[in-house]
């Protein structure tokens, strides 16, 4: 006989996690769409999408999951050991690829997508959901929700596995491996283009 309350818990759970990523997304592409259109200075762009993204991913997440009783605090991504961490990769990355900007951007992007995902919305999964299952679900939920605007082909031969390693980092190590393993592999896509 199935648990009806436990049902009822998991698909609650499911919901507020997929709420929060499509919340963040549809914030994220309106900012895209608004810097665009404004057609700012390439300094004022950049600085504007660092903002758009700390505020999708990070504010927002952690304001909704708030709502939903599942604190998040963001500022524990801001340790010292985890500063210098990031410092050193930065000065090696720094050596290999020259556009600083480039560097700082796909930090954000690494830093707010494992936010989101391998602490908020995995977090949330774990409440009622296995280990693998929530993995799982979190990898289907960054693969076709969050890059919704890719091919459903490199979001499933791509995406998906990758977020499979990256919940596995963050779990088997922590939030600040996946991070910087994410970091990295962006930047390494971007480069080798």
């Amino acid at each position: 006989m199935v648990n009806f309350k436990i049902e009822k818990l998991r698909l609650n759970n499911l919901f507020i996690s997929l709420s929060i990523v499509i919340i963040t997304t549809i914030v994220l592409n309106i900012s895209i769409g608004i810097i665009a259109y404004l057609k700012l200075s390439e300094y004022c762009e950049f600085l504007s999408m660092i903002l758009s993204l700390i505020i999708s991913f990070i504010i927002i997440p952690t304001y909704l999951s708030s709502i939903f009783n599942y604190k998040t605090n963001p500022f524990k991504l801001l340790t010292i050991k985890n500063l210098l961490s990031y410092f050193i990769i930065l000065l090696i990355l720094i050596v290999y690829v020259d556009d600083y900007k480039l560097i700082i951007f796909y930090f954000l992007i690494a830093l707010g997508e494992e936010f989101l995902f391998r602490k908020v919305v995995f977090n949330i999964l774990l409440n009622n959901f296995s280990l693998l299952t929530s993995i799982s679900i979190g990898s289907l939920l960054f693969a076709l929700i969050l890059h919704l605007n890719e091919s459903l082909e490199s979001n499933l031969l791509i995406r998906f596995p990758s977020s499979i390693i990256l919940y596995v980092i963050r779990y088997k190590f922590k939030l600040s491996f996946s991070i910087i393993t994410h970091w990295i592999y962006n930047i390494f896509i971007v480069v080798m283009r």
